[in-house]
């Protein structure tokens, strides 16, 4: 199982689902507000000591205030902790993460790939994860292989200041009073490896009681299996 390689395809599939919104949304004249994204992946830890690549993605949007005009996320994906991908190059991912001053952070799943036992220490960098908004993980498939989903998910949610987005949503308000939707799902491979421990992906309701004037933010691991 070649998972550096799945990791890649992931992370490259993530970036054609950003660029194609961003083409389909600037052609509409009533966007109001831009996102800036800025996709940290950490792929690139597979290939010798090399950093992560950093890609930085603008993404206009029609219904989000202009008040949040430039609000950057930081978005984090397949930092895979693991015995091969060390405490410092998790430090190394969230060290550039901050470097880029984001609004908010998004951590898109497969953080790690083994036990809480073992891969504790090398996820307590993440706690250093600054940002006005907070820190925001949905899982990925990486989740359920690992085994014992529910012991991950908590010890992510209670001792890393990170607050899990399962097929649910928060409202992010801005000082101007102005407010999108962050909204998560759990990976589409959920109910197969985790349905016994309640896992499953259900966008409905994610999206659910979101007024229809309000825009929505939507993490996916693996978006492209997200019906829009």
């Amino acid at each position: 199982f070649d998972w550096m390689g799945d990791v890649q395809i992931h992370f490259e599939a993530l970036v054609r689902e950003i660029q194609r919104a961003s083409r389909a949304n600037s052609a509409c004249q009533a966007v109001v507000g831009v996102l800036t994204g800025v996709i940290i992946a950490a792929y690139a830890f597979g290939h010798a000591a090399t950093d992560p690549e950093i890609l930085h993605v603008t993404v206009p949007m029609q219904k989000l205030p202009a008040s949040f005009d430039d609000f950057k996320i930081c978005l984090l994906c397949d930092l895979h902790a693991s015995t091969t991908i060390s405490r410092e190059q998790i430090a190394t991912a969230v060290q550039l993460c901050n470097e880029q001053q984001p609004d908010l952070v998004a951590l898109v799943g497969d953080l790690m790939d083994g036990s809480v036992e073992k891969l504790a220490a090398s996820l307590e960098p993440l706690q250093s994860l600054q940002s006005a908004y907070g820190t925001f993980w949905v899982n990925g498939n990486h989740l359920f292989i690992s085994g014992n989903p529910t012991q991950l998910t908590e010890h992510i949610t209670s001792n890393l200041n990170i607050t899990a987005l399962r097929n649910e949503h928060v409202n992010i308000t801005n000082t101007a009073g102005d407010t999108f939707a962050l909204a998560g799902v759990d990976d589409w491979t959920a109910a197969s490896r985790g349905g016994d421990e309640g896992f499953g992906a259900d966008p409905a309701a994610a999206l659910a009681s979101i007024p229809a004037t309000t825009e929505v933010v939507f993490l996916a691991h693996q978006p492209k299996h997200v019906d829009a």
